[in-house]
This record gives C-alpha cells, structure tokens and sequence, in this order.
C-alpha cells in the first residue's frame, strides 16, 4: 500500500537531532527514525536451531503464536522522561521477536503521539536481549506518509505494519519483500494528517486468481487523537481501494474530515 499526500506540506523545517544511548526526547507528532543494534543473549536461535527458520513468516508480526518462546523487544512512547507511558494501539504493541544470536541493526520508522516527549526501546521482563548503539533522529517523511510502503525495508519483521491473522511476510524469486494475506490482514501504524487536506491511497497487489470474484482491497481509518486510536475509535471511510481480475494497482483520493490528525490503512 502506498500513500500519497496531494496538498500538504510534510517537512515545515526539522530537527534532524541524533541522540545514543538509552531513552531519548522526542519532539510530538513528528517523524523519526531509530536505529540499534540486538541479539538474542539467551535462549532459541536460528544459528543453533537452523530448523526453526520455517517459523519466521509464522511468527513475523505475530508474537510467539508457536510453541517456541523466541525473545523480544518493544518500544514505548512517555509523556515526559519517566513519566507515564502512551498507550499505542492495540495491533501495534505487540512485542518484535529476534531470532538471532548475532548481532544485527533494526530501523524502525514512526510518528511520535500528539503528547508524546521520550522514547525509548524496551526488553520485556523474562527476555534475555542485549542492544547497543540507540541512535534515534527526526527525518523527513519521503514521498508517503506511511512507513515502509512496499516492506522493503522489513526483513524477519515489518517496521510499520502488524500481520494480522494467518497473514505472512514472503519473499519473491527477486529476494523482495511482500505479504501473503489469503487468511488474514494486514493494517499500517498510524501517521499524521491534516484536517481538509486530501490524501491518495495506492494499492499494489494480486488477488487470489483461483478465488471466484478474487479482490484485494484497503480502507483509510481516520482518528482525532493517538488516544482515540488506541481505544479502537476510527471514522473507517466509505469507500475501499479494491483491486479486482487482473488489476494490480488502483488508487482513490479521500477527504480528511475536519478534527482528524491521524490515520491508517487496514
């Protein structure tokens, strides 16, 4: 899914901060990138158990739906340094899963909440992670306003979308990413919109060819708040972005209703 904005201006001059080590200050509503480094210190991995790498499109986006417990991390976002914790939405704030003992780098891309002023990355407890190397700097969002359109950026997880249901993340014969969806879903973290502006939304795909009346189709959901999101409150828009036949792309401009700040793609 890809998302065009029509009428707004992204950039309005940022901070392109870079902070290390730890928690660190954000600015609200902006867009960030944070980059570190993780392993897995104790417990499953695919360089001692190898077998366990049919699991990873299972598991990826889905935290230990298996009975292999592989360890995690999160992030979170704080209304101050310390201070009390903002809720994400639901499909958002599942644990990421690490299936390597070796050291690798994780991008993550985000919107910050409307009060949200630190951030940080987390290790759940009971889970043996080691990190280093936090580097967390605001940065332009690109040409969508979602991250990680195309899941070319995602590799054993998805930075910027959760799978949802039987939903999988695959690889093509090219090595790139995409997403098998037949018993499932797949919905976008939430970005940052503007009220009366209008907004493009893309969908690439292929429907099921050996389904009867086969579609493949998408849905902006706007919200007022990061809170209101959180509590499952979205104003879901009337009309879907379907792709159909032999269709493989198809794209539809929507309105942002007045009072809404935020949106995703379900």
């Amino acid at each position: 899914m890809r998302m065009r904005p029509t009428s707004i201006s992204l950039l309005g001059g940022l901070a392109a901060l870079a902070f290390s080590c730890g928690a660190v200050e954000v600015r609200p509503a902006a867009f960030y990138e944070a980059r570190f480094r993780a392993r897995v210190a104790k417990g499953p991995t695919l360089e001692v158990h190898p077998q366990l790498a049919d699991l990873v499109p299972l598991l990826a986006s889905h935290y230990n739906n298996t009975g292999v417990r592989f360890s995690s991390l999160t992030w979170e976002f704080r209304e101050s340094e310390g201070g009390a914790r903002i809720p994400r939405p639901n499909l958002a704030s599942s644990p990421t899963l690490l299936f390597h003992g070796e050291w690798r780098e994780y991008v993550l891309r985000f919107w910050t909440p409307e009060n949200a002023t630190w951030f940080d990355v987390v290790v759940p407890k009971g889970h043996s992670v080691e990190m280093e190397g936090l580097e967390v700097k605001e940065v332009a969002p690109g040409p969508t306003l979602n991250a990680n359109p195309d899941f070319g950026a995602a590799d054993e997880y998805v930075p910027g979308w959760q799978l949802v249901g039987g939903s999988q993340l695959l690889k093509d014969a090219e090595g790139r990413n995409y997403v098998f969806a037949e018993e499932g879903s797949v919905a976008s973290d939430l970005f940052a919109v503007r009220p009366g502006t209008r907004v493009e939304v893309t969908l690439r795909g292929i429907p099921p060819r050996y389904a009867k009346n086969s579609r493949l189709s998408a849905v902006i959901c706007f919200y007022g708040t990061f809170a209101e999101a959180a509590k499952g409150g979205a104003r879901r828009a009337a009309m879907k972005v379907t792709v159909a036949g032999r269709e493989r792309e198809k794209s539809y401009e929507y309105a942002v209703p007045e009072g809404k700040r935020w949106a995703r793609l379900v």
